[in-house]
């Protein structure tokens, strides 16, 4: 059992507020092996939400006609520039993992083995800042390393 908080009381009103988004209640529930199913001891007016708007993920790529998934994506922001990275070319990488690496010779050294996602625009473009914005609005994660 996941020991995040997902839900807290407001001290207001005395309902069940949710304080993670539906993907990371999502995420918690798959890892600990449960189903959706609101909580039997949940009233009407507390917080249950772990419907996807998919619609909303799913942005157009600045300058193209490409769409992709934000759930696809991280951006990452190195302390110089932000750029988008498909999760399937992270080769398991993850933000702890990037930031743990052993000063900017291993990290420049990765990146060149990794490219980021170049369709809207090299790294520090007008265009690949544009896309890096739209992923995150629509909800892809954001990783510092820098």
């Amino acid at each position: 059992m996941s020991s995040e908080i997902t839900h807290r009381h407001d001290p207001d009103d005395g309902h069940i507020v949710q304080i993670v988004s539906p993907a990371r209640l999502r995420e918690i529930l798959d890892k600990d092996g449960e189903d959706y199913s609101r909580p039997r001891d949940f009233g009407p007016d507390d917080e249950w939400n772990v419907e996807e708007d998919r619609a909303m993920r799913k942005i157009k790529i600045p300058g193209t006609q490409i769409t992709v998934d934000a759930d696809d994506y991280v951006v990452i922001d190195d302390g110089g520039f932000r750029y988008p990275m498909d999760r399937d070319d992270l080769d398991g990488q993850t933000e702890e993992s990037l930031r743990a690496m052993r000063g900017p010779d291993e990290y420049s050294l990765w990146c060149s083995e990794h490219r980021m996602d170049e369709r809207a625009g090299s790294v520090g473009s007008q265009g690949c800042l544009d896309f890096c914005a739209a992923l995150i609005e629509a909800g892809a994660e954001e990783w510092s390393v820098g």
